[in-house]
């Protein structure tokens, strides 16, 4: 399958701070389509940055790019990925799920479990095995984790996903369920880069 994807998928929808909202417009931007719409124009695979945030009081997850929060929480983003699926129960979704300026990794994982294994969303995921087929993946939502939050993951997690060249660094990595079974997966991700140099090859 030929899925389009979407990186750092959220940031069409604003910024939570006012006072960085400039500079996060300039430096953490990267779609000019809200949730809603990239679902409409065919994208299913999305890059999920959860970062847990401190927020009148209290700590939330808010989808974000870095330190940039967004205005979307990820319990909103989860909500609209399930609405879109209740109306279009032949479709699914995929999520790579990235981490980059959450501190407290303990505590985020602890909040990350709690949401997609709540009542409200963990029919919505499929869990990750060898052999998943689109059939079973309809009006289901697939995750896979690059950081591990819990011993045994809703979806999966993804080992190995390296920003190189090399394809025999590429082909290092893998899948691994919740039954612990490890499927290849190989990653052509060579973002690590301010310039184009080495990506065109």
């Amino acid at each position: 399958l030929s899925l389009p994807g979407s990186h750092d998928a959220c940031t069409a929808d604003g910024w939570y701070s006012k006072s960085l909202g400039k500079i996060a417009e300039a430096s953490a931007k990267t779609q000019d389509l809200t949730i809603q719409e990239q679902l409409k124009v065919g994208m299913r695979v999305f890059d999920l940055r959860p970062e847990r945030v401190f927020e009148n009081s209290s700590y939330m997850l808010r989808c974000s790019h870095g330190i940039m929060g967004t205005q979307l929480l990820v319990r909103e983003f989860f909500q609209q990925l399930k609405q879109f699926l209740a109306a279009n129960p032949s479709e699914f979704c995929l999520l790579t799920v990235d981490l980059s300026a959450t501190s407290d990794k303990t505590a985020w994982g602890k909040e990350v479990t709690e949401l997609v294994n709540s009542a409200e969303f963990r029919s919505m995921f499929a869990d990750f095995k060898p052999r998943l087929t689109v059939g079973e993946m309809r009006g289901h939502v697939l995750m896979l984790s690059c950081q591990k939050y819990a011993e045994q993951p809703v979806g999966g997690y993804c080992n190995g996903w390296i920003s190189e060249k090399g394809h025999k660094e590429l082909m290092k990595g893998n899948i691994t369920g919740a039954d612990g079974v490890e499927t290849p997966l190989w990653v052509q991700d060579f973002w690590g880069k301010w310039s184009r140099e080495g990506k065109d090859e």
